[in-house]
């Protein structure tokens, strides 16, 4: 846009000069506020400040008089995005929740923008027997979009594919959840494939937007991205979120503890205690206690103590109306059962959450592990076979994964335990709980070097991991004759 009548070579010189410059400008704030790669140019959050009070009568950029020649993509871009900003003052009076603004070259005049809150969710691809390079394909085409949302919109994007590869850092500083989720599905066609992509409501999952059948050959185009991105923004556009529709942070603050990233989990604890503090819903405490977790069977960092005793009375007098109210059910009742091993109070709440909102995964996997705790295991294997269809497309799938892992070995059956184990470590092979049941199922299995082979990978991961501090919470929490046989097997097998 700058170096319109350069040559690729030239032009890409030519920004790497103007980027030097611009970190030399920006040294004074810290030598890492300008950060660059071969995707993206970003500056680090929190660093600089937008005055958007005193300078709300101003146009976007007024004032900037550019020395450059040949920087008509640029005067388009900025034409366009000013256009689709609904022009002076036009969010003047909604600065909580700023809108996104979308321009691209196409010669279209983008409509005034809604002013609604508006961020998008990217969901993992749904996809059977693909190969692991066409996979690959299919997620760097959803990264160029998400490529188009940074560099013409304002859009929050939460990308929930996977926590290693995330393309953009969880929007987590702007405390609110995706409104709307895209989700790419791939079908074979011959010794190819065809992607389509689907927008949803967030709340309502009501599909919004289906793409006509992408052929591979298409992923290649430069343009398929952006005509791409200009569809999902336009609908998304046109369908904004109902004015009744429950913010869904939960989601973004979820995906935090999930990813398993020690920097990602305090952020996220860091703005739940900010908007406790400010008075928000109970959701938020729920999930600061959800939190602890994560942080102490996977032992991520020190706990936070939490009053469980008033944040239950809290609950107790939401109104069962509350779309809320079945999250805040499961994730306190999960862990109650995690943390103090009340696996009483546990299923009655997450009884009653299922209750509320049957196809809800986390509700559903929640309901599999304490009736598992309780012995129940016919109910835990009804709940698993829901789960097992309703969370098949998970972003959490992981964790489901050990799920089936628990259920298989109460049932006996130490080689389904085995594969559910470690499909949890092919998809999260950081994960310390998919590491401990596949120790778990070898040292019952009697293979010893499997099981201290994990034991090892856990101290490498953990160094100075206490086991036994895991195997007391696993001893309170599941039926005696499953804990008994499992402490026998580690101590056989000299791992405890």
């Amino acid at each position: 846009m700058f170096w319109g009548a350069a040559d690729s070579t030239h032009a890409s010189a030519n920004l790497r000069t103007a980027l030097y410059q611009l970190r030399q400008d920006l040294l004074p704030l810290g030598s890492e506020v300008l950060r660059a790669d071969r995707q993206m140019v970003s500056l680090l959050p929190s660093t600089i400040r937008a005055d958007l009070v005193s300078g709300d009568a101003l146009e976007l950029l007024e004032g900037l008089d550019l020395p450059l020649a040949d920087c008509d993509g640029f005067e388009d871009w900025l034409r366009s995005l000013r256009q689709s900003r609904g022009g002076r003052n036009a969010q003047s009076d909604d600065l909580e929740a700023p809108p996104f603004a979308a321009g691209c070259q196409t010669g279209r005049t983008a409509p005034a923008l809604l002013s609604s809150y508006l961020a998008l969710g990217l969901l993992p691809t749904v996809s059977s027997g693909l190969s692991a390079e066409n996979l690959t394909r299919i997620e760097a085409e959803i990264d160029q979009i998400c490529h188009f949302f940074k560099f013409f919109t304002l859009l929050d994007v939460h990308d929930l594919r996977d926590a290693y590869n995330r393309v953009m850092p969880l929007p987590l500083e702007s405390a609110r959840g995706p409104t709307h989720l895209l989700q790419s599905l791939v079908h074979s066609d011959g010794a190819g494939f065809r992607l389509r992509l689907r927008l949803l409501d967030a709340h309502t999952r009501k599909l919004l937007w289906l793409s006509q059948p992408i052929a591979q050959v298409d992923l290649d185009r430069e343009t398929t991205a952006q005509q791409l991105g200009e569809c999902i923004v336009e609908c998304m556009r046109s369908h904004p979120p109902h004015p009744g529709s429950p913010d869904l942070f939960p989601f973004t603050a979820l995906t935090a503890f999930f990813s398993l990233d020690p920097r990602e989990i305090d952020k996220a604890e860091a703005q739940l205690q900010r908007m406790v503090a400010a008075g928000g819903h109970p959701v938020l405490q729920c999930l600061l206690l959800f939190a602890q977790v994560f942080k102490v069977n996977e032992q991520l960092g020190p706990s936070v103590q939490i009053d469980m005793d008033q944040l239950l009375d809290t609950l107790c007098n939401r109104p069962i109306s509350d779309p809320m109210l079945p999250v805040c059910q499961s994730l306190y009742g999960y862990s109650v059962h995690m943390l103090q091993g009340n696996n009483e109070l546990a299923h009655h709440l997450i009884e009653n959450a299922w209750r509320l909102a049957p196809n809800l995964a986390l509700n559903l996997d929640h309901l599999v592990v304490i009736n598992l705790a309780r012995g129940d295991v016919e109910a835990a294997i009804a709940a698993w076979n829901q789960l097992n269809q309703v969370g098949q497309n998970s972003p959490w799938r992981y964790t489901y994964d050990i799920t089936g892992a628990m259920v298989h070995l109460l049932r006996g059956d130490l080689r389904q335990s085995l594969y559910f184990a470690n499909q949890s470590l092919f998809r999260k092979p950081r994960y310390l709980a998919a590491l401990r049941y596949s120790m778990i199922g070898s040292a019952l299995s009697n293979r010893p070097d499997d099981a201290i082979r994990m034991l090892d990978r856990i101290r490498v991961l953990r160094p100075g991991y206490d086991l036994t501090q895991w195997v007391d919470g696993f001893v309170m929490r599941m039926p005696a004759h499953l804990a008994k046989s499992t402490v026998q097997s580690l101590r056989q097998n000299e791992l405890l």
